[in-house]
Order: structure tokens, then C-alpha cells, then sequence
């Protein structure tokens, strides 16, 4: 969460008018209403496939999952997701960089 800035202590006219353009697109900007957090992980089991499940420490249910890398197959349990953990089943060591989390529309900072 971004901390409130402090305008109003700035003298310069430019400056604060700055101040209230970055919040006004920090605010509009689509994927900063997440509350997302990256996660880069190696999932392995003793036999395959397998479902596993993946801490996230968030502290609420994510929705929505933007992959960025992954080597190996896998697939992302959505509905075994919990507000601890994500659930992955996977068919042998698979290897995962992801954010994790909700976009909510109307969040505000």
C-alpha cells in the first residue's frame, strides 16, 4: 500500500501538482489494485502427478494467478486455493515465478 504522500508541505506548485498526478495514476492503474505478491517456487513430490500445495502469506484468498516463468507441467488448482496456500498439481519437479493475488476494481490507496 502506498503511504499517503505529503502535498501539502511541498512549496512548489509543480511539485505538488506532480504529487497529485502520480496518486491519480497510481490510484487508476489496473494491475497496482492487486495486493499481489511475487512467489518464486520448486515444487517436487515423491511420486507424480501430485498436488501440492504452496504457502502464499497473503492473509486472504487470491484470484488471480500472472505467470511470469515456468519450467516443467503443471496446472494451477484454483478451486483448492486457500486464504495460507495455492494448490498445484504437477507431473514432475516443475519450477514456477509468479504474482499471486486479487485485482480489485474501485480499490482505493
Amino acid at each position: 500500500m502506498l503511504r499517503k504522500l505529503l502535498k501539502k508541505e511541498v512549496i512548489d506548485v509543480y511539485a505538488q501538482e506532480n504529487f497529485v498526478r502520480l496518486e491519480d495514476y497510481i490510484r487508476e492503474e489496473p494491475i497496482l489494485k492487486t495486493g499481489f505478491k511475487f512467489l518464486s517456487m520448486t515444487l517436487e513430490a515423491p511420486s507424480y502427478p501430485a498436488t501440492v500445495s504452496y504457502p502464499h502469506r497473503l492473509g486472504f484468498l487470491p484470484m488471480d494467478v500472472i505467470v511470469t516463468r515456468n519450467i516443467g507441467s503443471y496446472t494451477l488448482e484454483y478451486d483448492d486455493f486457500t486464504d495460507l496456500t495455492i494448490a498445484v498439481t504437477i507431473t514432475g519437479p516443475v519450477e514456477l515465478r509468479m504474482f499471486v493475488g486479487t485485482y480489485a476494481e474501485g480499490r482505493t490507496i
